[in-house]
């Protein structure tokens, strides 16, 4: 009995080290295409165009190409469908999600002056710039490797703290012949190793919600209708949560005693973090527009609540018997400071009838730096960081048709990996729409398919590899639908 506590040691204090994960460093620094409707119906590639209230995240220099007042609101109906592969097995699942942004600016006129400053306009505006919403899991048989290995590994390496001097205490773990040895891998008088079978069912349940939504209070001017200059302070929030069900189940009776352990674990993250934005949109030509735009590093402040409980099954004596852990709700803090980000844009007008737009993005994750909430830097987490993130560029291209009052659109946009160690992690979309306005008013319509994928890793072998991993392939499907006033 006391091996199979071992192992739910072993993977509760496996979750508290993952409390500052560098991956969630990263996610947390993503942002994507979903805006109001014409902004995601054209792809996103909308930081030169202005004259939207979501293109305002992207470039605050957009603020002062509006010429009036306005005000949106967008409702958006998403369905994410994934894939996840493990082993030879391959499970399916969907999650619905809901949201809405909205966007207000006021217009106020200056008086003649030198610079020609035609009018100074304020802004706010709300957008949900990513969701995490996402339902995974799998069921495979596995028998070439165990979690027990990665802790023979740890001591192998010199590596001790209190679980391995509980997994040695219990027999998990115990040296003979001057090694370590476990259930599976041994040593023989020679010092050979020596492994023994493996086989297990291994079932996970993995449920990911949350949203980052970001929050824009901005100001613009604009100099004779060929330079426009923005800023805006932003407040971003994140709210989100992993659940997952880990099972590991000896179902072809490789042991004698051990039947199966199940691991509950949930974490969730709630902060809050604040930057700064300014950009410009300049017309050097008639019909041609050009924009850069700075995005601060954003400083994140967030807490965690993390619990994980295990149950145990096991067969003593021939009896079958299990023990059970309740562990409290462990809460703790710690700040992020999440890289700058460059975007460049470009568009062209022709005849007043067509539009094309393309935008890059350039940041580099691996600047991210997390830290205590005192402020101490969390220096292993960091490593890894620098490690397995990596600097990336991203486009976003874009189109619009005008037929009088209809308007067509169309867009896609390509997303880098931002881990060094696996490049398969991009994001690819592919969008498009129809709108409709007149002096006052308008409508648009967009539905935008994006497909990623992501690799998860369960434990590593006795040398410290990832040698386990699940792949998730999903496409999420946003029908957004925007309805605005201009007065």
């Amino acid at each position: 009995m006391k091996k199979f506590v071992l192992i739910g040691s072993l993977m509760i204090a496996m979750v508290a080290a993952q409390a500052q994960d560098y991956t969630n460093a990263v996610k947390y620094n993503q942002s994507f295409n979903i805006g109001d409707a014409r902004y995601s119906a054209m792809g996103g590639a909308f930081s030169a165009l202005g004259n939207n209230h979501s293109s305002i995240f992207d470039n605050p220099g957009a603020i002062g190409v509006f010429h009036g007042n306005s005000f949106e609101f967008s409702l958006n109906n998403g369905t994410s469908n994934s894939t996840t592969s493990f082993l030879d097995a391959s499970q399916k699942n969907n999650t619905n999600m809901f949201n809405g942004n909205i966007g207000l600016l006021f217009k106020m006129e200056l008086p003649d002056n030198e610079l020609n400053a035609k009018y100074l306009n304020f802004s706010y505006s709300s957008n949900r710039v990513a969701d995490y919403n996402i339902n995974s899991g799998f069921t495979a048989y596995n028998n070439k490797n165990s979690m027990t290995d990665e802790l023979l590994g740890r001591l192998e390496t010199g590596y001790t703290n209190a679980i391995t001097d509980d997994a040695l205490s219990t027999g998990l773990i115990y040296k003979a012949n001057n090694n370590y040895n476990s259930d599976f891998i041994q040593y023989d008088n020679n010092g050979a190793r020596v492994y023994n079978p493996y086989g297990s069912t291994q079932t996970q349940a993995l449920s990911l919600k949350g949203r980052k939504n970001e929050y824009s209070y901005g100001m613009g001017t604009n100099f004779d209708n060929k330079l426009y200059l923005g800023i805006s302070l932003n407040v971003s929030s994140i709210d989100y949560t992993e659940d997952e069900t880990y099972t590991e189940s000896d179902t072809k009776n490789i042991s004698p005693s051990f039947n199966s352990f199940t691991m509950y674990r949930k974490y969730e993250d709630i902060g809050r973090g604040v930057g700064y934005k300014i950009g410009l949109i300049a017309l050097p030509v008639k019909d041609l527009r050009i924009a850069a735009s700075y995005h601060s590093p954003v400083n994140w402040n967030i807490d965690r609540t993390t619990q994980t409980n295990m149950d145990f099954y096991y067969t003593q004596n021939d009896s079958d018997k299990s023990v059970f852990t309740n562990n409290p709700k462990n809460e703790s803090s710690y700040k992020l400071n999440t890289p700058a980000k460059f975007v460049l844009g470009l568009a062209y007008t022709f005849n007043k009838t067509l539009i094309i737009s393309a935008d890059y993005e350039n940041m580099n994750y691996s600047n991210a730096q997390l830290s205590n909430s005192d402020g101490t830097a969390l220096s292993d987490a960091n490593k890894e960081i620098a490690k397995n993130a990596r600097m990336v560029s991203n486009l976003k291209f874009g189109t619009e048709l005008r037929m009088g009052a209809i308007s067509l659109r169309a867009g896609t946009a390509f997303y880098q990996s931002p881990y060094d160690t696996y490049k398969d992690g991009y994001t690819l979309s592919y969008s498009g729409g129809i709108g409709l306005k007149d002096e006052n008013f308008y409508i648009d319509l967009a539905v935008v398919n994006s497909k990623t994928n992501n690799s998860r890793y369960l434990y590593s072998d006795y040398s410290g590899n990832n040698v386990l991993s699940s792949t998730i392939k999903s496409s999420i499907t946003n029908v957004i639908l925007t309805l605005g006033l201009k007065f």
